[in-house]
């Protein structure tokens, strides 16, 4: 179990390398690796590590109210997304300028009964909405036309992607008959588990956390943050 942790926090930085595109090469040569000491646990100046920290004040119009964020992430195109109101909202890095609203909640073919994770594939650009209870993964372009739906087979919390077939999904504590584990990957063609972590106790209470997206490069013990 120790070394599963160590792998997870010491690919922090490998994740942020192994993403980068080939003209990233001089940014990776003269990136800093920031040691993570386990057995002696402590606060991180981020005055040691950054030479600036720059605020992106978010456009909030009337089209991009929102409230409480969760699953926010950055793009690799440099777009801010997260989930918001049961919505999904997707602004421009540098100016916080408000890009695309996707708020479907309803029965419809285009729409969502949940909204709990979202993805935005760096290769399509398609923007992929996790939907717990409906056991299901929608997926917009990116002016938010429905393009399609595809069910999975267990109702899921968070989810990452390694290629276009390949996903990796945390399902908590919520067992099902499709899979007893809390993280499992998933094969779009196959429509199978190949692999999965962490079985599940059911005598266990429900916890909250979050995956990295992972790129796939990456060592999969270090999905198991």
């Amino acid at each position: 179990m120790k070394k599963e942790i160590c792998l997870s926090c010491l690919t922090v930085c490998t994740i942020m390398l192994a993403c980068s595109t080939p003209s990233d090469k001089s940014l990776r040569s003269a990136a800093s690796v920031i040691p993570v000491d386990l057995e002696h646990a402590g606060a991180l100046q981020a005055s040691q590590w950054f030479d600036t920290i720059m605020y992106v004040p978010l456009e909030t119009s009337d089209s991009f109210l929102f409230s409480n964020i969760s699953h926010l992430k950055v793009s690799r195109d440099q777009n801010i997304y997260f989930i918001s109101d049961k919505s999904f909202f997707l602004f421009d890095g540098h100016t916080g300028k408000g890009k695309l609203k996707i708020s479907r909640l309803g029965t419809g073919p285009d729409g969502y009964a949940s909204l709990f994770d979202s993805y935005i594939d760096p290769e399509t650009q398609e923007i992929e909405l996790l939907d717990n209870n409906g056991k299901k993964i929608v997926v917009y372009d990116k002016e938010g036309n429905h393009l399609r739906s595809f069910a999975i087979p267990f109702m899921s919390f968070t989810l990452a992607k390694t290629d276009q077939h390949n996903y990796w999904f945390y399902n908590n504590n919520l067992p099902s008959e499709a899979c007893n584990y809390k993280v499992t990957h998933y094969n779009r063609i196959t429509e199978k588990s190949e692999e999965a972590y962490d079985s599940i106790d059911p005598s266990n209470l429900f916890i909250s956390v979050r995956i990295s997206e992972p790129c796939a490069a990456m060592p999969i013990r270090c999905l198991l943050l």
